[in-house]
């Protein structure tokens, strides 16, 4: 795995401070083809079953998601074959501030390398958003991907 941040910015928390923010850069390979893993993303069962709670998932342009009991929220902002453009918000993050996720989907010889780039996230959060990434999504993922591969 690959992970590198970017230079902070800044979020205002809507009373007239500003709360340093960081960009985070992941990646992480997987044993699937580019369809395979995006659908992971894309489709409401998949995302449950990596998720192991249940989630709205409207991926289209512009459509909302819930996922992990409602700890993340946010919205479809671009969703193409090959990247996926989300509005992400954690529960625990403040009101109304989201971050801004891209997963580029990059076909490897018999696997899928997926880059993960996160700006707006808050200083404060960095870890537990790395973490969350790590943990809930890669590592659930590909035990998923295990379990659906013939």
């Amino acid at each position: 795995m690959e992970e590198h941040l970017a230079d902070p910015g800044f979020i205002s928390n809507g009373v007239g401070r500003k709360i340093p923010t960081v960009a985070l850069h992941m990646t992480e390979l997987f044993d699937a083809t580019t369809e395979q893993l995006y659908s992971v993303f894309t489709m409401k069962d998949l995302v449950q079953k990596f998720s192991k709670s249940p989630a709205v998932l409207e991926a289209e342009k512009e459509g909302k998601f819930l996922m992990f009991d409602g700890n993340i929220t946010g919205e479809y902002y671009r969703i193409v074959d090959k990247k996926i453009i989300m509005k992400w918000r954690c529960r625990n993050c403040p009101e109304e501030r989201y971050a801004t996720v891209a997963l580029s989907f990059v076909p490897t010889p018999g696997q899928t390398e997926l880059q993960l780039d996160c700006t707006g996230v808050p200083v404060c959060k960095e870890e537990s958003m790395k973490f969350c990434w790590q943990k809930q999504h890669f590592e659930e993922i590909k035990g998923l991907l295990q379990l659906t591969q013939p």
